[in-house]
């Protein structure tokens, strides 16, 4: 019973991943989804269980349009309408600095970010590493019953996928999905 348990216990060792990182920039702890509700609220789900009030967010929404953001405060409880969220999971309450990005869509948010960013073939960039490197690209797609949030380092579908965030929706909704962004969202799990 004993070794059973013990391989089990290295099995779950051998299969955790390295977090991806680019030169500091760590994927899964800087970037979370940002849920715009009205009068510029926003819930965040995101791994970083350090944020605290103050902190600055960067918020990309799935229309393209890019706003700066505080977290007002950090929550016991999920704030998302997304019910999978995962166990290590952190849920914040940010406050958009002006407002400009439209009710109930979702967005990408990037934790301690403020710019730069560019567009480029309709995509929002930013560099992860201060200017150096390729910028990273956000990319969302929709699946049978919610959306995909990707980023990629360089263009989407042409650069390499490094981030990727199921958000749930609860309703269908028309697949939008291509067999590159699929194949990318394979990979990633590898």
């Amino acid at each position: 019973m004993i070794a059973a348990a013990l391989l089990l216990a290295a099995t779950a060792v051998a299969k955790k991943k390295k977090p991806r990182e680019n030169n500091g920039f760590i994927y899964d702890a800087r970037l979370g989804v940002a849920e715009i509700e009205q009068h510029g609220e926003v819930c965040l789900t995101i791994k970083d269980a350090k944020l605290k009030p103050g902190d600055s967010v960067s918020v990309i929404s799935t229309e393209g349009g890019v706003e700066q953001a505080q977290v007002t405060a950090k929550l016991d409880k999920s704030c998302s309408r997304d019910p999978n969220a995962a166990p290590d999971d952190s849920f914040y309450t940010l406050q958009l600095a002006k407002n400009r990005l439209p009710p109930s869509t979702l967005g990408l948010a990037i934790a301690d970010y403020s710019g730069p960013f560019e567009n480029q073939g309709g995509f929002v960039g930013f560099n992860t590493v201060r200017l150096q490197g390729k910028a990273d690209y956000f990319s969302s797609c929709s699946g049978t019953e919610g959306v995909n949030l990707l980023v990629w380092n360089g263009l989407p579908r042409q650069g390499t996928l490094q981030w990727h965030r199921y958000h749930y929706l609860g309703y269908d909704v028309e697949t939008t999905c291509t067999a590159a962004d699929t194949s990318a969202m394979e990979k990633l799990k590898e």
